[in-house]
């Protein structure tokens, strides 16, 4: 516990802590939008216990790593947005007797997860799509501001020992992002049992943000004391909030351009086969824009679907995503049923799950811890002092979806796509439902 002399020079420390805190900064335009999160995020120490010589150069460093933890959590959960599968609607197989191609399933396939059954020898599908993702980034802390919208950076708290009356400052960052994607897509069947393909995605990602500071500093603003001066400076009222203006940087362009490649193991007719799936992501999208990881990944699967009867079948796939932050266990398990007169229509729906191993989970750690006087009317009145701060700290987040397909023959070799992904844990740090439109080709038999 501080003396006595020290803890009267101590409000007017912390009176300068809300003056500098008081007006957060606002990010400027013309940033990338890694720039926009990481300046959003930044605090740096508000308090004379931070800037101690002892854990100053701490507070700053933990500051500058939960922006940049923030960051990569964002623009890593924007590039790993499921892309539709690359398996063609129409996939055949010739007779060895008669030469005839024949479809290997009276189904379709799903959307999101990759069938095993391959094209057919020089079977090419050609497709296009669109999906829009909106994520809305919140965490749920026991904070002073009794909030669970937003994500908490600070949390200020005076409980005054008198009458264990509580002030509190407490600010959070709310940030959403929106993500249109719309990719071009091919695959060809190199040979019965081997597909070659790419996907080209172009998406335009804008973050928006701005900070809230809520507060109630009612004994403080009220006393007739430097201190009280200093905080009606400063705050409009005693119980308030201050507010940034709401800002939006954004950013088009190509995104990690995924090369694929596919090889069946064994025959596949009825809508049964097994395969094996090898994914290749270039890092051609720009990753302070968050429209790329900025490295390459590679991701490997075992792909099998197992006939249910003439017109349905489940399928699966299990896999594993490798490359510089970006280590991914992933699976998709589901079925798919064709409907409608000449197996018109087909219908499926898929669990998929990701265990992101280099994300990141938000902890609260105290910062400050101290008993001081002078924060009320009078300058022997005992409080205690606490500051906590909210930091990213590496972790495995695992991320569920549900997802409803349906594929539509609008004839010929053509068919219309349709999905809908929706979340089912860790709703705070995924996308809200994402829709999914697409038509693709197949030619070349």
């Amino acid at each position: 516990m501080p003396c006595r002399c020290r803890s009267v020079w101590v409000p007017f420390q912390v009176a300068a802590c809300l003056l500098a805190i008081a007006a957060p900064a606002v990010a400027q335009s013309g940033q990338t939008n890694r720039e926009f999160v990481r300046n959003l995020f930044f605090l740096p120490p508000v308090d004379p216990q931070e800037e101690d010589p002892a854990n100053a150069a701490r507070i700053a460093q933990s500051a500058s790593d939960s922006a940049d933890n923030i960051a990569k959590f964002v623009g890593f959960g924007i590039s790993s947005v499921p892309l539709g599968s690359s398996s063609a609607g129409f996939s055949y197989f010739r007779d060895p007797a008669t030469g005839e191609l024949s479809l290997k399933s009276r189904s379709f396939g799903p959307v999101f997860a990759e069938r095993p059954l391959t094209n057919g020898r020089g079977v090419l599908n050609v497709g296009f799509s669109y999906q829009h993702a909106h994520t809305e980034y919140n965490q749920d802390f026991d904070t002073a501001d009794a909030r669970d919208t937003g994500v908490p950076i600070f949390d200020n708290i005076v409980t005054f020992r008198s009458d264990g009356l509580q002030q509190f400052i407490t600010r959070r960052a709310f940030l959403e992002s929106d993500v249109d994607t719309y990719s071009i897509f091919a695959s060809v069947g190199l040979t019965d049992r081997i597909d070659v393909g790419v996907t080209i995605p172009i998406s335009s990602v804008a973050m928006t943000g701005h900070l809230d500071e809520r507060y109630d500093l009612t004994r403080t603003y009220n006393a007739s004391t430097p201190l009280g001066a200093a905080t009606r400076a400063v705050r409009p009222a005693p119980v308030g909030n201050l507010l940034t203006a709401t800002q939006t940087e954004s950013a088009t362009g190509i995104g990690d351009v995924v090369l694929r490649g596919k090889f069946a193991l064994g025959s596949q007719r009825g809508g049964e086969g097994a395969a094996v799936a090898v994914d290749l992501s270039l890092p051609t999208g720009d990753e302070d824009e968050f429209l790329g990881r900025g490295h390459v990944t590679g991701r490997f699967q075992l792909l099998a679907s197992k006939a249910l009867g003439p017109r349905a079948s489940a399928f699966g796939n299990a896999g594993y995503r490798f490359g510089e932050e970006s280590q991914e266990a992933n699976y998709i398990a589901g079925m798919d049923m064709a409907l409608l007169p000449r197996d018109r229509l087909t219908f499926a729906f898929s669990f998929l799950g990701r265990s992101l191993r280099d994300a990141a989970s938000l902890e609260r750690e105290q910062t400050v811890q101290r008993v001081t006087a002078g924060l009320g009317n009078t300058v022997t009145e005992l409080s205690d002092v606490a500051v906590y701060r909210f930091f990213w700290n590496d972790d495995t987040v695992t991320l569920n979806q549900l997802s409803a397909d349906f594929k539509l023959h609008l004839g010929g070799q053509w068919l219309a796509t349709a999905a809908v992904l929706f979340p089912l844990n860790n709703l705070d740090l995924q996308p809200k439902p994402i829709p999914f439109f697409g038509i693709e080709w197949a030619g070349g038999r």
